[in-house]
C-alpha cells in the first residue's frame, strides 16, 4: 500500500520531501497518507489545503509514537503536531543525532537534513 493507491486525490506535488529510508504505509481507512520513520515513530501528513482534509485537524503534520513499528496500544500518542516541515525533521534528527540541524546551522536545507537522516538509517541497518 502507498499514498497513492490508497489516496489517490492526494497532490503528489504538495508533499514535502520524505527522508528515502520513511516507508509509506498508508492505510486508505486513515484520514491521511502515513509513514513509518523508524520502530518508534510515524508520521501522518495531511492535504496542504485545510478544506480537502477529513478531520478539522489544526495542522498538516502529526508525528505519532509507535512501538516496534506498531502503533501503541493505548491509541495514538502524539509526539509533534505542527505545520512546519522541518520541525517534523528535526525531531527524528535530535531523536538520532542528538541535535536540532536547523537551530545550530541556519543554512541547513530540508533536503540536506532528508539526505544525512536516510544516510544515518543506513548505517544504523547496516
Amino acid at each position: 500500500m502507498t499514498y497513492a493507491t490508497e489516496f489517490p486525490a492526494f497532490d503528489a506535488a504538495t508533499l514535502p520531501v520524505i527522508p528515502a529510508h520513511w516507508q509509506d504505509q498508508s492505510w486508505s481507512n486513515e484520514a491521511c497518507p502515513f509513514w513509518l520513520i523508524g520502530p518508534d515513530m510515524g508520521v501522518y501528513i495531511d492535504h496542504a489545503d485545510p478544506a480537502l482534509r477529513e478531520w478539522e485537524a489544526p495542522t498538516r503534520f502529526s508525528v505519532v509514537e509507535m512501538q516496534d513499528g506498531m502503533h501503541t496500544q493505548d491509541g495514538c500518542n502524539i509526539l509533534i503536531d505542527t505545520d512546519d516541515w522541518k520541525a517534523v525533521l528535526a525531531l527524528e534528527y535530535k531523536a538520532r543525532i542528538g541535535y536540532d540541524p536547523f537551530e545550530d546551522d541556519a543554512d541547513m536545507t530540508v533536503e540536506t537534513v532528508a539526505e544525512t537522516l536516510a544516510e544515518y538509517a543506513a548505517e544504523a541497518n547496516a
